[in-house]
């Protein structure tokens, strides 16, 4: 679902996954990327923040390039 919510830039449905205890950090699309690495090129920043107030982890993954696109 995280997947669809950072996609669709969803700040809503981003904040009530996280209310019923989603992982920020779960891997989406069959494991390929983390929500907060698939929202850092499409999502807003609320969307991201959201996520980062959830406990997203950056370390060691690709968010930075991604945001720098």
């Amino acid at each position: 679902m995280f997947s669809l919510a950072t996609c669709s830039n969803d700040l809503d449905m981003v904040q009530s996954l996280l209310s019923r205890g989603a992982d920020p950090n779960a891997n989406t699309d069959g494991g390929i990327y983390r929500a907060i690495e698939q929202g850092a090129t499409i999502s807003s920043i609320p969307v991201l923040e959201a996520l980062l107030n959830a406990g997203a982890e950056t370390k060691g993954r690709s968010v930075l390039p991604k945001v720098a696109y």
